[in-house]
């Protein structure tokens, strides 16, 4: 029994043409395709379509191929939605690969929508943020990896932050630690405040 799922390498092979052309078929929209995750697979049944639909007698022009295709953005909407995204990315390194990975994805309206949700949210995550944005991955890589998946950690209030980089377990009211932080007293200052003043407190 034949596979009904070929791979682009299988599915230029039947077409006698070259993978590269053939991904150009798939891109273009001409040949529908099925995406599961990183995996691209063109359906048996939708290829025989295609090739039924480009025969054609003497100099009768072929017809187009009548299939059921999702919601696509346009190629004008692909360039302007991929500026978007490289705009609202806090990092500017690897724009062509960037740009190239996000001609291979076509994202959809929605996930577009999602990508630049997932972007506003991570931009405000501790990881993000640390040394000037140097654990920051590359846009091509952010985007391969679909790292908008990425479920961030539960971010610690103000207080809590503070008590546990400090390790400071004195019984000391909230509101005299919100005291301290609104002064702009960091964890290494309040050490430091501690030892100047001889200031014995139960750090772990």
């Amino acid at each position: 029994m034949e596979r009904r799922l070929l791979t682009i390498r299988e599915t230029g092979r039947i077409l006698s043409l070259s993978e590269r052309k053939t991904w150009g078929l798939v891109y273009s929209g001409d040949l529908p395709c099925i995406r599961m995750g990183r995996s691209v697979r063109v359906d048996r049944n939708d290829l025989e379509a295609f090739i039924d639909a480009k025969k054609c007698h003497g100099r009768e022009k072929p017809k187009p191929v009548q299939t059921c295709q999702r919601e696509r953005l346009p190629v004008s909407g692909h360039g302007e939605s991929f500026e978007k995204f490289w705009k609202a990315y806090p990092k500017k390194t690897g724009k062509a690969e960037a740009r190239r990975i996000w001609k291979r994805l076509k994202p959809s309206r929605d996930l577009s929508k999602i990508i630049m949700e997932a972007i506003r949210k991570q931009k405000q995550s501790e990881q993000w943020q640390a040394e000037q944005g140097r654990f920051i991955p590359k846009p091509s890589r952010w985007l391969s990896e679909e790292r908008w998946n990425d479920e961030l950690p539960k971010k610690l209030d103000c207080i809590e932050q503070f008590m546990q980089a400090t390790g400071w377990q004195d019984p000391t009211p909230e509101e005299a630690v919100k005291d301290i932080l609104a002064a702009g007293m960091t964890p290494e200052k309040q050490r430091a405040y501690d030892a100047a003043h001889g200031i014995v407190r139960n750090y772990r």
